[in-house]
């Protein structure tokens, strides 16, 4: 089979699904780079976390 002959099997819902996909996956993708000033973005909520978890890793007792 060509390739032509794959996308002869999609039907306009499936173009329309693969659409939908991709522009979901392009504005969820801007929201989470792009956060609104309001809140904070996932980076730096990650740096917070991280930052917690060094000082929490530097008072606690080696486990040998």
């Amino acid at each position: 089979m060509t390739f032509m002959e794959h996308i002869d099997l999609f039907g306009i819902a499936d173009g329309v699904a693969v659409c939908a996909w991709v522009i979901a996956w392009l504005v969820i993708g801007y929201m989470i780079e792009e956060a609104p000033k309001s809140r904070a973005s996932v980076a730096v909520l990650m740096r917070r976390y991280r930052e917690l978890w060094m000082q929490e890793l530097v008072t606690r007792q080696p486990r040998i």
